[in-house]
């Protein structure tokens, strides 16, 4: 079983129609369905999408289940002091005041900004500076713009429309979110509860616990804020712009990722909250499920029977026994330390409920997606250089 797939996205369009002007009338005075557009922006999700700079102001055409899209990224804002992300460009944009703060918060620099990285951000703008330090220039999207077209003759019928359209671009981002989280860790699902501690603000506000004491007196001294940096243990990668157009291509095609890679993606979540021993469960799960592919590609290759296929999946069962069954099949295939870094403690978790520390948790998630890219290479599947 893989976690959860709630990417804790929240799509908010901008929906504005008037049903005096969502058709024209014909001849006959009937009213006709004709397109209207439908423009907006959304959260998104987890601890936000972290890109490379070649991202920032980036259209990309993709298609949801019914409809074609265009995805939008914030652009840099070099206006202020420090240097922020502001609202992509609009087709149609914010008309009132209300409306322009609600967005406000399209995204953040990191890491924090010396002297150095934000002269290498004002490049961006146009001012020279060695690329060395644009290279550490990375950036938190918090928000992201989306725009399409919905085919409606009234208000009611567009109502409907841009209803089932959210629905289709919630499902569309939890498959893109998907896609790059397994290539750079980036953290959307958090299955881990890692969203639900006093420290959970992370990156956006941080003084979450307040507190007090007293003095010699034994009077009460004024209250003081404390604020906690969450570290994912799981250190992300930030999403360049080539496996960026990759992962909205394969989503555009209405693909998920493989349960194998799924599985991957939940135990690095687990790992981020320190909940090690379910991530090696899930991490484990996906490598005996990644052997399997292995074994059937094999025996389909050289012609087995069913008869046989039955007989060798009933002896080679679980993972230790995928594991020798695929060493006799492909000698060379897996690591000579596959039995300690993932079979050992995956037994250990199972079977004696221990709980395990991070290094092994991580090494054994390491292995196991080792395994899986045996089964389901990324740069097949993405078509791309994953590298």
């Amino acid at each position: 079983m893989t976690g959860t797939e709630q990417t804790h996205s929240m799509v908010r369009p901008i929906l504005r129609w008037n049903d005096a002007r969502m058709a024209d009338d014909d001849s006959s005075g009937d009213r006709v369905a004709r397109e209207w557009p439908l423009e907006g922006h959304f959260e998104c999700g987890g601890q936000g999408l972290i890109v490379t700079p070649d991202c920032l102001s980036g259209e990309f055409k993709s298609r949801t289940a019914n409809h074609d899209i265009i995805i939008s990224l914030p652009q840099l804002d070099t206006r202020r002091p420090h240097p922020t992300l502001r609202s992509p460009r609009w087709t149609y944009g914010p008309i009132d005041e209300d409306e322009d703060q609600d967005q406000d918060a399209w995204g953040l620099v990191l890491p924090d900004l010396g002297t150095l990285k934000v002269r290498a951000l004002l490049s961006l703008a146009g001012l020279p500076v060695d690329d060395d330090e644009l290279d550490e220039v990375q950036f938190r999207v918090l928000r992201c713009r989306f725009y399409t077209s919905l085919t409606a003759s009234t208000d009611e019928e567009f109502e409907a429309a841009a209803d089932k359209f959210v629905m289709e671009l919630e499902d569309w981002w939890a498959r893109f979110t998907s896609w790059v989280s397994i290539l750079t860790s980036q953290d959307f699902v958090q299955i881990g509860g890692g969203n639900s501690g006093i420290s959970a603000a992370f990156f956006y506000k941080s003084w979450n616990v307040e507190a007090w004491t007293t003095d010699a007196d034994g009077q009460r001294m004024s209250e003081e804020s404390y604020g906690y940096a969450t570290e994912n243990r799981v250190q992300p990668t930030p999403l360049e712009l080539q496996n960026l157009q990759a992962c909205i291509a394969a989503t555009g095609d209405g693909g998920a990722p493989p349960t194998e890679w799924m599985l991957i993606r939940d135990a690095r979540s687990l790992l981020n909250t320190g909940q090690t021993r379910r991530a090696v469960i899930d991490a484990a799960t996906a490598a005996e499920l990644a052997m399997t592919k292995l074994i059937d590609n094999y025996l389909a290759t050289a012609n087995t029977t069913d008869i046989v296929k039955k007989a060798l999946d009933a002896r080679y069962r679980a993972l230790e026994g995928r594991a020798r069954l695929l060493r006799d099949l492909r000698k060379g295939l897996l690591s000579h330390r596959l039995d300690e870094d993932l079979i050992k403690p995956r037994n250990y978790a199972t079977h004696r409920g221990h709980a395990l520390t991070d290094e092994q948790a991580q090494t054994a998630v390491d292995m196991a997606t080792a395994v899986v890219e045996e089964a389901y290479p990324l740069a097949s599947l993405l078509h791309t250089n994953t590298a």
